[in-house]
């Protein structure tokens, strides 16, 4: 889908923002540009020992998903911090 600002989202991105928005009332956007990504890994490091299952949890564990669609879309597979794999990893072990 393309958002009126003219950037492309999979569906899955635009269905975990709108669960978020809704279910959770967490404050997780669109990652558009640089700056968005930055700071979407600053808060990645702020929660990441948040324990699964809170609301920091499901933060975290949505925000990863977030990134991780981010980064397949903008930049080569070789440059990606792979973020996913290891929140999927974390929560095997919590």
């Amino acid at each position: 889908m393309i958002t009126p600002g003219g950037y492309v989202l999979s569906e899955r991105t635009l269905t975990m923002i709108k669960l978020t928005q809704t279910k959770f009332k967490m404050k997780i956007k669109p990652i558009r540009n640089e700056a968005d990504y930055q700071k979407a890994l600053e808060r990645i490091e702020v929660i990441f020992d948040a324990k699964k299952g809170t609301e920091e949890g499901d933060e975290l564990e949505i925000l990863a998903i977030v990134i991780d669609n981010y980064e397949n879309e903008n930049f080569p597979i070789e440059c990606q911090t792979q973020f996913l794999p290891l929140i999927l990893e974390w929560n095997k072990w919590a």
